[in-house]
Order: C-alpha cells, then sequence, then structure tokens
C-alpha cells in the first residue's frame, strides 16, 4: 500500500530519499521511496554511497526496514523526476511538454551530480526535442544548459542558434546570466555571435544607402540633377518601414525578424521613386534612365537574407566542451558556424 507523505518510485524499495527542507524544516522536503539496487546501477554517486564503508550503506545493511538518506541540498520534484525515469517508471514520467525548463535544468543538474546521465539520455532526448514549445529567453537558457549537461549535441546546436536568432538585445539585457553560471561563457559567446550577424546587416543597410547616392554617374550628371536623392530618400522610407533603418532598429531586433523583413522587401516590386533627369542636366545620356524602383534598388536581400540563415550552421557541443569555443576552424562537424561575411552588390541602373 502507498505509504502516507511519500512517493513511492519503487513501492517495495528499501530507501526513501528525504530531498529540501532539514531538520528543523521537515514540512517542506519531500520524501521518495526508491530501490537501493536500482540506484547503483544507475549511479556510480548511489552506489559508492550505499556501500557498507559509508554510513548509508552501513545503516542500510542492518536494518529491517526502509532507511531514509537526508538529501537536503537537492530539489523534491526533480529527484523524484529522476527516479522514476532510472526506474523505468514510464507511466508517470512526464512526458515532452508536459514538464518545465526550470525542472528539466534540474534533473540535468542532478544526472551531473549523481553520475547517471546515461540513464536519463534517452528521456532527456526526448523533453529536449520539443522545444519549440518554450519560448522565453529564461526557458531556452534553462534547456541549453540541460542540453549541455545531458551531452545532446543536437539540441545543444538547435537551441543555442535559436538563442542566437530569436533574441533581441533587450532580452540578454534583463536576463543577464549569472557569471557563477556553469555556461555564463557560452553564453557569452551566443550573444557575441547574434551582435556579429546584426552589425553585418548593419553594414549592409549602409552599403545600400551609400549606393542608392551613388547612382549619378560622375562626370556624366550635373548637381541639378537630384535623381540620386530621390531614389535614396524612397529607399531610406522603404527600408524603414520594413524595420530595416536606421541602425539602432536592426541592432535592437531579433535576427530571424530581420532577415524576414529583408525577404520581404525583396519580394516588392512597385512605388516608383521619380523620373530621372533624362540627360537634361548632364553631358551625356542620364545613367538613371529606366526609372529604377525602390525595390529594384534592394538588390538580392533575398539572397543576402537566405545566405545569411544557412551561413548560421550549427553550433558544436565538443568544440564547447574541449576547448570552450563555440566551433574551432579545424573542427571536421560539418554543422558548425563558419566565419562569414555579408558583401552588398548594388544593381545594375539605367538599360
Amino acid at each position: 500500500m502507498p505509504s502516507p507523505g511519500i512517493v513511492d518510485v519503487a513501492a517495495e524499495g528499501d530507501v526513501i530519499l528525504v530531498c529540501g527542507g532539514g531538520p528543523t524544516d521537515t514540512l517542506s522536503s519531500t520524501k521518495i521511496r526508491v530501490s537501493a539496487a536500482v540506484l547503483s546501477n544507475a549511479s556510480s554517486v548511489f552506489k559508492a554511497m550505499l556501500r557498507p564503508q559509508f554510513k548509508e550503506g552501513l545503516a542500510l545493511a542492518s536494518a529491517s526496514s526502509a532507511v531514509e538518506i537526508p538529501l537536503p541540498a537537492d530539489d523534491g520534484e526533480a529527484m523524484k523526476i529522476m527516479c522514476q525515469v532510472i526506474h523505468l517508471r514510464n507511466d508517470v514520467v512526464p512526458k515532452a511538454g508536459l514538464v518545465s525548463a526550470a525542472v528539466i535544468l534540474g534533473v540535468a543538474e542532478l544526472g551531473d551530480k549523481y553520475d547517471c546521465i546515461v540513464a536519463l539520455e534517452p528521456t532527456a532526448r526526448h523533453w529536449l526535442a520539443f522545444g519549440g514549445k518554450w519560448k522565453s529567453f529564461a526557458e531556452r537558457r534553462d534547456l541549453l544548459t540541460a542540453a549541455y549537461h545531458f551531452g545532446d549535441g543536437v539540441a545543444f546546436a538547435d537551441i543555442g542558434r535559436s538563442l542566437i536568432t530569436n533574441t533581441s538585445r533587450s532580452d540578454w539585457e534583463s536576463q543577464a546570466c549569472d557569471a557563477a553560471a556553469p555556461l555564463h561563457k557560452v553564453f557569452g559567446l551566443l550573444e557575441a555571435e547574434r551582435k556579429v550577424v546584426l552589425s553585418r546587416i548593419v553594414e549592409l543597410m549602409d552599403a545600400m544607402v551609400e549606393a542608392g547616392l551613388d547612382v549619378r554617374d560622375d562626370g556624366q550628371c550635373s548637381i541639378a540633377c537630384r535623381y540620386s536623392e530621390t531614389f535614396t530618400g524612397a529607399l531610406i522610407d522603404a527600408l524603414r518601414s520594413h524595420r530595416l533603418w536606421p541602425n539602432t532598429t536592426i541592432v535592437a531586433g531579433t535576427v530571424d525578424e530581420t532577415l524576414l523583413n529583408m525577404e520581404i522587401m525583396n519580394q516588392r516590386s512597385t512605388d516608383r521613386c521619380g523620373k530621372p533627369c533624362g540627360g537634361r542636366f548632364g553631358k551625356g545620356g542620364c545613367v538613371g534612365a529606366g526609372e529604377l524602383t525602390v525595390y529594384q534598388g534592394a538588390g538580392s536581400l533575398g539572397d543576402q537574407a537566405r545566405g545569411t540563415r544557412d551561413k548560421l550552421g550549427r553550433l558544436c557541443l565538443v568544440c564547447i566542451h574541449e576547448h570552450g569555443k563555440l566551433t574551432r576552424g579545424d573542427c571536421d562537424d560539418e554543422s558548425i558556424v563558419p566565419e562569414w561575411e555579408v558583401e552588398y552588390v548594388a544593381p545594375r541602373h539605367g538599360k
């Protein structure tokens, strides 16, 4: 029969883990009945703890009933779920989407502490594959840390990429990572990568506007021809309406939103920006003849956006573990983040 106040993970178990609380705070503790044999098989730490050389093992060897082991530093909910997993209690183990990111991280940290990651790995992979459910920065931060503890390279790459592409400057400023956190350096690298991508896009927008001002061919057109100014003004208005101008708008947003706006702008083909002078103010034929549209002036923004997204690639967990870097130049993982540059190719004006 179930024991009052005890979570029976193993109904006939010979060990009761008492998590949380303390000597003077028994009400907030969680008691979990488990099997010493199962714990020892899954965890080298519990295996050592339950040997006769230690007080817990000595008490177990001489006890006629279940032995309580106080674990005041451990979270009761995370320990309960960890024990359910390693006891193969799939009837009660939370399914993906029904367990919070914070609890997944708690289980990961306990798994690391008690050296039972191998026993937890299949369930952890199932949980982390459902990462799309979690949208907030804090949840994805917890899941990335969990993926690191579980050694799940696929989840680490996917969640890490989302922290580069789907977070804004305000996310990073409001959710600063504790300097003592195990992945403090990794989060710093992710934020830096996000800034690099956005700075490249800023360079691209600047190059577009500069190219717009250069529509007039020096030596052929007079300053009296205002076509380049008219064109550039319309181009800036279009960039602004797509949240691609000014630069402060780009760096405050997310990479994904910015790339999507680039693709949307590239798909437009209307809004002409005035007629060129036709050579009336110049020495020869007007290089602007043909009436460029603002969106033709945007060049290959769609291709630039898709290329940028493709080049982001994936992060490498092995490189993080072994070298403390998101990737290494000689890493043989083909899915890593490569170095890349954004180059603006001005469209051909005129005929």
